[in-house]
């Protein structure tokens, strides 16, 4: 068993605006952009409608839908399976 410190799916608003929401009071996140490939879609919908970058990511979720807030230690063991095909 792994310490779940919180869940969020991330809708209107973002990675910026949801992912605080499920944190623990006192503790923060940090994301790294590099980490996950942004579906295409996006930065087509970015050129077609001129949308700032940080509009961008205050408005859709970028090609992530659900995050899992773990302690640091924990990331290698909820990191691969959830990148995992199924």
């Amino acid at each position: 068993r792994l310490p779940l410190h919180g869940m969020a799916h991330i809708t209107g608003g973002g990675l910026p605006e949801n992912l605080p929401r499920c944190l623990p009071q006192g503790t923060s996140v940090a994301l790294d952009p590099g980490s996950w490939t942004v579906p295409p879609f996006f930065r087509w919908l970015q050129r077609q409608g001129e949308i700032p970058e940080p509009a961008l990511w205050n408005t859709f979720n970028l090609g992530v839908g659900f995050c899992l807030v773990v302690p640091r230690l924990c990331w290698s063991a909820v990191g691969r399976p959830a990148r995992s095909p199924g």
